[in-house]
């Protein structure tokens, strides 16, 4: 069988090119793609090679938010039939094999396109669940790309009150209240000092120079969750930033995280997945506002254009591949 797969064949260029798909194994899935995600800001960063990316070319493990419907299943899998549909961090492509170990369920009634964004809301969540937000704590969301907008949608469902989103971009923070954001701030028009200090700052720009800042919105003894995978090493100072502030800084790479059990504040992959389905199925994360194009795959090549030229209308672009 042959499949239409997009991949990352050098820096700063994305092609969708003709492959070869093997029959699955034991514990796999033959799966037929209904649509996937464009993750904006990791993608751009692994083409473009930025600092703390791999720089791995070609990248055939392009994206990874799937979802589909089985067609085939290996020899002693159980769980799963012909016609499910799943959840997988399979590739763009028009046919994906995926390991039962890192697939789901998609809840009967969950439009794929709104399941889409499981796996972005599940690196959100982990992040989320490391701040420990309590019932009436003052949160601040730094960035509003579509992982930090999911982050200030969970962190109100966790109880923080108000949850402020900031962002440079205007249109984002339009989105952003419109998936139900407290409040919005941008900083080219505002100036942040004037904010309450907050008891939780998620940071999910990736930008170095925004870690200080999230420092200074965090009120004292107040919690710091670094969660945008950083694309350069910020110059901190701290002793007078973190230490005299009593600062608790928690790293929320999606990587950190038990592989067999879950634990309070540290899920498993697949049970924060599970978790943010049935969020999805039951319409308490809104993600139609953030949805910014839906292109067929080859006009996602033109998507890939835009963003190695950094373009900002990019938010969660969304590949349609039936």
């Amino acid at each position: 069988m042959r499949t239409r797969q997009l991949v990352c064949t050098e820096r700063g260029t994305v092609e969708l090119l003709e492959m070869d798909v093997r029959d699955p194994g034991p514990q796999e899935l033959l799966v037929r793609t209904r649509c996937t995600l464009i993750s904006v800001g990791t993608e751009r960063a692994f083409m473009m090679g930025v600092e703390n990316t791999p720089e791995r070319y070609p990248d055939y493990h392009w994206g990874y938010s799937n979802i589909g419907e089985v067609v085939a299943v290996g020899d002693g899998t159980e769980g799963f039939a012909e016609g499910d549909l799943v959840a997988s961090n399979g590739v763009h492509a028009d046919w994906v094999v995926c390991s039962t170990q890192r697939t789901l369920h998609v809840p009967e009634g969950l439009p794929p396109q709104r399941a889409i964004f499981f796996h972005l809301a599940t690196i959100a969540l982990q992040g989320v669940r490391k701040a420990a937000i309590e019932l009436g704590e003052r949160v601040s969301v730094m960035g509003q790309g579509t992982i930090g907008n999911l982050a200030m949608q969970q962190a109100k469902l966790s109880g923080g009150l108000p949850v402020t989103a900031i962002d440079l971009l205007d249109h984002r923070l339009e989105v952003a209240l419109a998936c139900g954001a407290d409040a919005v701030a941008n900083p080219s028009t505002t100036d942040l000092s004037e904010l309450p200090p907050a008891s939780v700052v998620i940071e999910a720009t990736g930008s170095p120079d925004a870690i200080n800042t999230a420092f200074r919105l965090a009120r004292s003894m107040g919690r710091v969750i670094l969660l945008a995978s950083t694309r350069g090493n910020p110059e901190v100072n701290f002793y007078r930033d973190v230490h005299k502030a009593g600062l608790i800084i928690h790293g929320a790479s999606n990587g950190a995280r038990p592989q067999l059990e879950s634990a309070a504040r540290y899920w498993t992959w697949l049970d924060d997945c599970d978790t943010v389905l049935r969020l999805l199925a039951a319409e308490r994360l809104v993600v139609d506002p953030m949805v910014s194009h839906r292109v067929a795959p080859e006009e996602a090549l033109e998507l890939y254009e835009q963003m190695k030229e950094g373009s900002e209308e990019l938010l969660a672009p969304i590949i349609v591949w039936e």
